[in-house]
């Protein structure tokens, strides 16, 4: 009996075992050694062996995956067996082979050099159920007619186990991979979900490419990431192993990475972006990039992605030293990186120039808005003269936006009876035009006070002005003798003044008139008495109306803020000014002129002002200060006076953004009020300075020689003012 045949009972135990064990495992390679160990034992082989069927570069073969009965190292340079006649039955899958004598064998041709000892042979295909062929299991012995019915029986019964086995070792091995599969999917998703988040919040370049790198970086043969925008000329290498600044490895790499940049961009016309570039063949990366590969000898492949947008066009580069396809980062992976940071770049470049434009407009109309200023400035009046039996304080503040001239204005004109006589008035529009009519009529008005006009018919010679200019005008006039304390007032289309008397405080009601500009128009004067303390504010409408919304109950509401002000006692008229405008502001889209006026005051503090336009006419407000305190009787504050006035009004015209007014008024019988208005609505801070610097002490001197000092918002700038007096 051929060797084998006397062991069905223990070859049915063993193959009843294997199945047990084989059937519970699902790891290929430890089924598959199971399966041939048993063949080996059940069919009494010297050795065995299993050849699975593979794919390979021709198209498939076999190979030797598990041995038993003999060392790997025994077929180590055997060549995959030859699908001989012979063979070819069990590699087919009809059917086993079973030979007593190879020798004896007419297709026998002999065996490869160094191939153990073999006569009787034993060849069992293993097929799986949908009739594919798994492997073979390969039995020989090296003596002859060893293997009988029984022995090939017992493997085909093992083989038709091991078909079940390797099925679902098989199965299970596909189900492990699609779930690892899914999972780096997933992975790579809430990767790139993350890198879109970043990339959506970066706010420049470098936050970009570094939310790119993090996303990028997973590939674990990554060598380099670069970006390559042509359009500035700079290589931005975003990771890896970041190469010398310059030599032969640097020049070779930025030599690749333009030609790879240049050939994903470069598409016919009309297309928007191009197809990325994959090189994953070794010749071909040695023909195309032999300069890089000689730097970097192992370099095993390279990617380029368009990185295109409207306006932006570049390349995103990667180079690895694995094979693409082993790499953890897909290739849509990488394409959604470089769209991403396309879009990301795109809205970078547009956010730099609306800032680079909204920088330049705001810049243009910042002078625009200074010129305005100066120009309107100019057409009033710089000094209030000194006036018997009233105190008054103006103001003037430009709109808030826009930079064109307004037509507001205020004046003070003593008449040659002795009358004082007080003016603000508004010309319609907003515009250069509007400031030279304004200019025209507030000149015309201010001679015919001068001359002695009553203000009725300084109204109505002045209509006749208005008329030719074709515009219409609204003012109010004041008219008080400050011996008798007689007050006429007119109102031409202009709105009703505050009036407080003994701490009561109401809109005046005083009877108008259209507004000048009407043919024939008349205006009632309305006569009054005075008496010590009356306090009256009169504004152009830009103080209390805001455009937009609800006019009627913005300007009721900002016009009772203004009567809650003036009810406030122990103010003089120049803090009730700044408090007035503070508290309710100008117009955000009208300029304002503000005179507030306190009747019987006898000894009212004369104020003095002073426009500065530049740092060089600071000398002239030294000398404009001490001429006035002389006039004061304060000479001993000059020396002091010098030094304030230089920190304040140097600092105002070297910061302010503008122009600067010093304005100067006595504070009781032995001080004197400096301050000093710009345009700067930051307040000034007092800082340390060593002893090597050249600035810096201003706001410490001003507190070491005042009695007391501040900061007054006013309009859209501020005062910075400071008490001095006499030692």
């Amino acid at each position: 009996m051929a060797a084998g045949s006397g062991g069905g009972a223990v070859g049915a135990a063993s193959i009843a075992s294997l199945a047990a064990t084989i059937n519970s495992e699902l790891d290929l390679g430890a089924v598959l050694q199971a399966v041939t160990d048993t063949a080996t034992a059940v069919s009494g082989a010297t050795f065995g062996a299993f050849f699975y069927n593979t794919v390979d570069e021709a198209g498939e073969g076999y190979r030797l995956h598990v041995l038993s009965g003999a060392q790997v190292e025994s077929f180590a340079h055997m060549p995959a067996p030859r699908i001989t006649a012979l063979f070819e039955p069990t590699f087919a899958g009809s059917g086993s082979v079973r030979v007593d004598d190879l020798h004896a064998h007419p297709g026998f041709a002999g065996l490869p050099r160094g191939h153990l000892p073999l006569r009787s042979y034993l060849a069992v295909p293993v097929v799986a159920r949908d009739g594919g062929v798994i492997g073979s299991l390969l039995f020989g012995h090296s003596e002859p007619g060893r293997f009988g019915e029984q022995a090939q029986e017992l493997v085909e019964a093992v083989a038709a186990h091991a078909a079940v086995a390797v099925s679902n070792a098989r199965a299970f091995a596909a189900q492990v991979a699609a779930t690892e599969e899914a999972e780096r999917a997933a992975a790579e998703m809430a990767a790139l979900q993350q890198a879109t988040a970043r990339l959506a919040r970066a706010g420049s370049l470098e936050e970009a490419l570094a939310a790119v790198h993090e996303l990028l970086a997973m590939p674990a043969g990554a060598v380099m990431l670069a970006l390559l925008l042509p359009e500035d000329g700079e290589l931005r290498t975003l990771g890896g192993e970041r190469l010398p600044p310059g030599g032969e490895e640097r020049a070779a790499w930025e030599a690749a990475v333009a030609a790879l940049t240049d050939e994903v961009l470069a598409v016919p016309v009309g297309v928007p972006s191009g197809a990325p570039v994959w090189l994953v063949d070794p010749d071909e990366l040695a023909r195309r990039h032999p300069r890089l590969l000689r730097a970097l000898p192992d370099l095993a492949a390279l990617a380029a992605f368009p990185v295109v947008s409207e306006r932006t066009r570049g390349g995103l580069v990667l180079a690895c030293r694995q094979p693409l396809g082993s790499c953890a980062v897909r290739s849509s992976t990488l394409a959604a990186a470089a769209d991403q940071l396309a879009s990301t770049l795109e809205r970078l470049r547009l956010q730099r120039a609306e800032r680079q434009a909204r920088a330049e407009l705001q810049r243009r109309a910042r002078a625009a808005m200074a010129t305005s200023a100066t120009l309107q400035r100019s057409l009033l009046p710089s000094l209030v003269p000194q006036l018997p039996g009233v105190a008054v304080a103006v103001r003037y503040a430009p709109a808030a936006t826009g930079a064109e001239v307004g037509g507001d204005w205020y004046d003070v004109v003593i008449g040659p009876d002795g009358r004082v006589n007080l003016v603000v008035g508004d010309v319609e529009g907003h515009s250069i035009a509007a400031a030279a009519v304004m200019g025209r009529i507030s000149m015309g008005l201010h001679a015919y006070l001068a001359e002695g006009h009553g203000i009725g018919a300084a109204l109505e010679r002045t209509n006749r002005l208005v008329e030719e200019q074709g515009v219409l005008v609204t003012c109010f006039l004041v008219s008080l003798d400050p011996a008798s304390g007689e007050v006429a007032l007119a109102r031409a289309g202009h709105p009703l003044p505050v009036y407080c008397r003994d701490g009561v405080v109401a809109e005046a009601d005083i009877e108008g008139g259209p507004p000048l500009g009407v043919p024939d128009a008349t205006w009632p004067v309305t006569a009054g008495q005075a008496k010590a303390g009356d306090r009256i504010v009169v504004y152009t409408d830009g103080l209390v109306e805001r455009r937009g919304g609800y006019p009627d109950d913005q300007s009721e509401a900002r016009a009772a803020l203004v009567r809650q002000v003036v009810a406030e006692p122990g103010r003089g008229v120049e803090c009730l000014a700044d408090e007035i405008l503070t508290r309710v502001g100008p117009g955000s889209e009208d300029d304002v002129a503000l005179l507030v006026a306190e009747f019987g005051v006898t000894d009212a503090p004369l104020q003095v002002r002073l426009t500065l336009d530049t740092p060089r006419e600071v000398a002239a407000a030294r000398r404009f200060a001490r001429a006035h305190l002389e006039r004061w009787g304060l000479p001993g504050l000059a020396d002091d006076v010098d030094l304030v006035v230089s920190e304040l009004a140097t600092n105002a015209l070297t910061h302010g953004g503008g122009s600067a007014a010093l304005e100067l008024r006595p504070d009781g019988p032995d001080g004197v009020l400096v301050a000093v208005v710009d345009e700067e609505s930051r307040d000034p801070s007092p800082r340390e300075a060593s002893g090597a610097d050249e600035s810096g002490r201003g706001l410490t001197v001003v507190g070491a020689l005042s009695v007391e000092w501040g900061v007054v918002p006013v309009g859209l700038g501020k005062r910075v003012w400071a008490t001095l007096r006499q030692r």
